[in-house]
Parts: structure tokens; sequence; C-alpha cells
């Protein structure tokens, strides 16, 4: 009875390994693992601004590896395009308050200056304060939408590590990239915009006031880079290392699975080797597309506050330069004050854009369990 049952248990076993195996298309793979990842969510969650960028070149985090240089170029070109007509009148009309400022202090009598002074400041603040007032606005807007974008890639990051076999760096790294998004949402609209609003107020007293305000705004500016500079280095090197520790640790582990299974079943651990290989190549494929699509958005995300700010910036040290060379210290003082809030300003949404092309940057260079 007992080899009876033996030879039946190996004719069914027989009969099972010579059944047919249906494998999925190799082709079908990348395409399989980009709707399973939740990877093309990443091009709905941007800005309709870029979204509409990004449709118009033909961008998708699926065709990252069919789009060259000149449709990136085209791109960041097109989304640092920026206004300068309003700039430009705002630079003339500075230019002309100054010199009318200046020429009424020099024919004015003494007790009349300080007066005059206060009126050309007081002017110079109704020019660019509502101008610095719309940039502030719209900075917070792209702020919450490179936040709103950052939180929903970190699901889709976390899980292409995790299918290519690096499940303890996909876990670190959702973790790390999650409360870091959330501090960048706490810190920069809870405390740095109020920061640079705080800044807009006192340059708009500085000319008003006896004392001066410059040290105080110096301090403030100083201890808020400080703070920036600080999150950011301390994100970016403990995700870096963290992630690509935690990476080696699973390519190692990787590495003894398939030695075990080609040591123990020589030619089944064979074939599944290479089939692991296969899924492996796809998933860096559709991971690196992933990668490389969250870099761009970021860029198109913030370059175009960026260029804003700096035109302003600009504005704002060329009225500075002119009002120093007429000797109007109070307009100099109040235009230095804006200046430090744009300056301030360019640092935030910097440092908010540079975390987001780290995030994107790791996945790039994180490899595989199985590579």
């Amino acid at each position: 009875m007992r080899p009876c049952a033996v030879f039946c248990a190996v004719l069914l076993l027989a009969v099972l390994l010579a059944a047919p195996v249906h494998a999925a298309e190799p082709f079908d793979l990348p395409d399989r693992l980009y709707e399973e990842s939740g990877a093309e969510s990443l091009l709905q969650n941007l800005p309709e601004e870029v979204r509409s960028i990004f449709r118009a070149q033909g961008i998708a985090p699926d065709q990252m590896g069919s789009t060259d240089g000149m449709g990136i170029f085209h791109v960041l070109s097109e989304a640092t395009q920026t206004e300068i007509q309003a700039p430009l009148r705002t630079l003339f009309l500075l230019f002309g308050l100054i010199v009318l400022s200046a020429a009424v202090a020099e024919y004015a009598p003494d007790s009349l200056r300080f007066a005059v002074c206060i009126c050309g400041s007081a002017a110079a603040a109704g020019i660019f304060l509502p101008h610095l007032a719309s940039l502030l606005k719209e900075v917070e807007t792209v702020l919450k939408a490179g936040g709103a974008f950052l939180t929903a890639s970190i699901p889709v990051y976390a899980s292409l590590l995790s299918f290519s076999g690096s499940a303890a760096a996909g876990s670190t790294y959702g973790a790390l990239t999650l409360t870091a998004a959330n501090a960048l949402s706490v810190l920069s609209t809870g405390m740095f915009l109020p920061l640079i609003r705080l800044f807009a107020g006192l340059a708009a007293l500085s000319p008003v006031v006896s004392f001066d305000l410059g040290k105080l705004m110096n301090g403030l500016h100083k201890a808020a880079k400080w703070i920036l500079v600080l999150a950011v280095t301390v994100f970016s090197g403990v995700l870096s290392m963290q992630t690509l520790i935690t990476s080696e640790t699973d390519v190692l582990t990787g590495k003894a699975a398939k030695l075990v299974a080609s040591s123990t079943v020589p030619i089944v651990g064979s074939a599944m080797g290479d089939a692991i290989e296969a899924i492996a190549g796809s998933v860096s494929l559709v991971k690196s597309g992933a990668g490389a699509f969250g870099i761009l958005a970021s860029l198109v995300i913030f370059l175009p506050i960026c260029a804003k700010a700096a035109v302003w910036l600009g504005v704002c040290l060329a009225g500075s330069f002119a009002a120093e060379v007429f000797s109007e210290t109070r307009l100099s003082s109040f235009l230095d004050g804006c200046a430090a809030s744009l300056r301030l300003l360019l640092a935030v949404v910097c440092s908010v854009g540079a975390v987001l092309v780290v995030s994107a940057a790791v996945v790039l260079c994180v490899r595989g369990a199985y590579a």
C-alpha cells in the first residue's frame, strides 16, 4: 500500500510540473509596475500650470526614458519665464520718487526736510509693499503645492524601493521623508512666512523710528538662514546615509537569497534567479523614471517663483543704490529691509525645493536588492 501511495504522489508531481505555465509578457511588466506603484498619480498631483507644461511637452513618469534634453530645456525655459513689466515699472517709479524727494529736500527748509523724507519713504512703501504682499501669497501657494506633491510622491517612491527588493530602505525612506514633509509644512507656513512679513513691517517702520532697526533685522536674518541650512543639511545627510546603508543591507540579503536558491535547487534556482533579475530590471526602469520625473517636477514648481523673487530683489538693490547716490538714507534703509525680506524668501523657497530634489534623487541612487 505504501509503495502505491508513493507512486501516486510522484505521478501527481510529474503532472503538475508538466503543466504549461503562462508567464506575463516581459514588456507588460513595467506598465503594470507603473500602475500598481501609483507613479501615474505623480502627474495628477502637480499644480495645474505645471501639469499643462508637462502635457504640452509630452512628459510623464513612464516616458522619461524617451524624453530628450531639448524637451527638458523647453520645459525649464517655459517655466522660468517671468513678467518683467511690473518690476520695471516699479523700478522707474522708485527712481522718479528718489529724484523728486532729493530735489524737494534740497530746497526745503531745514524744519521740513524730515517730513519730506518721511513722505518719500511712505510713497516708496505704497509703491513696493503691495507687490511684496502679492509675491508672498504666491510663495505660500507654491510651498503648499510643493508640500502636497512631496506628500503624494512619498508612497510611490517607497513602494518602488520595496518592489526593487529594498524593503528596509523603502520603510526608512517613507518614515524620514514623511517626517520632513510635515516639518516643512509647519516651518515654512507657520514660521518663515510670518517672519518675512515681520521683516517687511520692520522695513516700513525703519524710516520713521529714530533708532536703527538694521541690527535687529540682520540678527533675525542670520538666525533664520542658519535654521534653514541646518534643517536641509540634517535632512539630506540623514536620509542619504540611512537609505543607502539600509539598501546595502537589502542587497546583501537579496544576494544571499539568490545564492541559497541556486545552490539548493540548481536548475530551478538558476531560472528563478534569472527571472528575479528581469523583474529587477523592470523595477529599476520604473524607479528611475519616477525619480527623474520628481526632480524635474520639483524644479518646474520652484524655479518660476525663484526667478520672480530674484527680479524683485534686483529692483530693491537698484533702488537702494540710487537712494544712496542721492543721499536718501531713509529710503535706502527701507529698500534694504525689503531686500532682506526677499533674500529670506529666496532661501526658504530654495530650501524647500532642495528637499524635494533630494527626496527624488535618493530614489535614483538606491540600488535594487537583486541588481
